[in-house]
């Protein structure tokens, strides 16, 4: 919901993206999928939800309060910044981590499975188009 909302102020190179706002829509998406508040969120990395909210607006934010607020939202610190530079959704990350932790033929069985549900797609969408 947000991710596509604020994608063009959080996605893109590392270095020009507003640290803050995206990790604002981390926080955003963890509370939609976990039921938790500002203030839970903010007690579990030692925060008051006032400074929570201030690092919001800070366009630079530093690497410990970026770390402390990924294992907040039970993230990693690399989920966030692939998030950043490509745009696809942290729990997409979550996702591609589960896949790639499955062992040979599970795996292979999975992404073609993957494969074959996003042909049937693009196939589905090709005819509404047509």
């Amino acid at each position: 919901m947000y991710t596509v909302l604020l994608q063009e102020k959080v996605v893109g190179k590392l270095e020009d993206v507003h640290l803050g706002e995206a990790l604002r829509v981390m926080v955003d998406e963890y509370r939609t999928f976990s039921g938790l508040t500002y203030a839970e969120i903010a007690a579990k990395i030692g925060l008051s939800p006032q400074a929570m909210s201030n690092t919001f607006g800070r366009s630079s934010v530093g690497v410990d309060t970026v770390s402390k607020l990924c294992r907040a939202c039970d993230r990693t610190a690399w989920q966030f910044i692939a998030y950043i530079e490509t745009g696809i959704p942290l729990t997409a990350w979550r996702f591609f981590e589960s896949i790639m932790s499955l062992e040979g033929a599970d795996r292979v069985f999975v992404l073609k499975s993957i494969q074959s549900a996003v042909e049937y797609i693009e196939e589905q969408h090709k005819n509404k188009v047509d």
